[in-house]
């Protein structure tokens, strides 16, 4: 092969019978043949190496990337599931637990809002078990009110028919005109 061009390379064996790139070059005054025997293993070991690096440092950059990506999505899904929680507690009916505000993001102006909307919530309980506690003294006072006259007027009425009984006819007229007195007025 190497007689018949003047310059080029081949892959073959050396004369220790490994693989080799065989490269050559003629001089054209002399008609020399000039052959560098490189060993195959020796030419590719760079190569190897260079490839390996490269797959080293793409793997190291990709665990980088990997973290920075884990550090980003925690430091966005912690605070919604922080919040997601403190709705399911107000959810129960727990209204007085309230989200700690960690961040100046949408997710912390949620967290201000369901904060807010906790204290109206809280607020409105109080006031709202206030007008049952007025509603239900102010039903006991009617219900007082009623049965005051009633009772008056059973009172009167027994004491009317008790007066009847005894022939005491005068007492009676008397109680029965007070006891009409007090049933046009109840």
């Amino acid at each position: 092969k190497i007689n018949q061009l003047q310059d080029g390379w081949y892959i073959g064996e050396s004369i220790d019978k490994k693989k080799a790139l065989i490269s050559f070059s003629t001089i054209n005054k002399t008609n020399w043949k000039l052959v560098f025997i490189t060993p195959y293993n020796t030419m590719l070991s760079q190569v190897i190496y260079l490839r390996n690096l490269i797959l080293i440092i793409n793997f190291i950059f990709i665990i980088f990337f990997g973290i920075v990506a884990l550090f980003i999505s925690n430091s966005i899904s912690k605070p919604i599931i922080k919040l997601n929680k403190h709705m399911d507690k107000a959810g129960n009916g727990f209204f007085n637990e309230k989200v700690k505000v960690s961040y100046n993001d949408e997710v912390g102006n949620l967290s201000k809002n369901f904060n807010i909307m906790l204290d109206k919530i809280n607020e409105l309980l109080k006031r709202s078990i206030t007008q049952e506690k007025l509603k239900r003294e102010a039903e006991f006072e009617a219900l007082q009110a009623q049965i005051n006259p009633h009772f008056l007027f059973n009172t009167l009425s027994s004491i009317r028919w008790i007066a009847a009984s005894h022939g005491d006819v005068m007492v009676e007229e008397m109680v029965f005109s007070l006891t009409n007195l007090l049933d046009a007025s109840i």
